[in-house]
């Protein structure tokens, strides 16, 4: 179990070859999108796939690509038991089959409120319903797909930007080890995307 950003850096290791990985029987990651590369390079080496999670702090383990049953790639999976999701617009009202929106969850091991913060536990939870911030879709099978965190998404002549896609793009280029997308303020425009790209040769 591995953040993406750890998992590039095993399977691009210059000596990884696909006997190192032939006692693994699964590997799951979460805390960020896995790209698509990265699921493309992994498989290559390892010879099966990554099981996307979903979750944080606040509530634990909501969402997985079950081992033991349909993993969708680029998925985060489908509600663990327990658990209920539902998928809001800006006004909560829940959104239909394909619609992006914010992830709001209820679960048997979400928490009561943020620590001498009753602001931010007003601002986060509703009858007993948790705001996770994150921009998911839904679809016909019950699998989420995350589509970025709300206050993350670039706002460019009013177009909404997913600076998880950018980054996803840019991955793929062999030139490119790691990459970050941020949304840069502009009088013009409203924001602007700014990329950052790393390359990290071989020792």
């Amino acid at each position: 179990m591995m953040l993406p950003a750890a998992l590039i850096a095993l399977v691009r290791d210059h000596n990884a070859q696909p006997d190192d990985f032939h006692s693994i029987r699964l590997c799951i990651s979460g805390g960020d999108k896995v790209s698509a590369e990265l699921e493309r390079e992994f498989t290559d080496v390892a010879g099966f796939p990554i099981d996307e999670i979903y979750g944080m702090t606040e509530f634990g383990i909501s969402n997985a690509n079950p081992p033991s049953g349909l993993n969708k790639l680029g998925s985060v999976g489908s509600a663990c038991a327990g658990y209920q999701l539902s998928i809001r617009d800006d006004d909560r009202r829940e959104l239909p089959i394909g619609k992006k929106g914010r992830l709001w969850v209820k679960g048997p091991s979400e928490m009561i409120g943020y620590w001498d913060n009753p602001q931010a536990t007003k601002d986060t939870l509703e009858d007993g319903w948790l705001d996770t911030g994150d921009i998911m879709r839904a679809d016909e099978d019950g699998y989420l797909w995350f589509c970025g965190r709300k206050k993350q998404i670039i706002v460019h002549d009013g177009s909404n930007i997913c600076p998880q896609e950018v980054e996803e793009a840019l991955l793929e280029h062999p030139a490119v080890d790691n990459v970050g997308v941020v949304g840069v303020h502009n009088l013009i425009h409203g924001e602007r995307t700014y990329a950052h790209t790393f390359r990290c040769d071989p020792a």
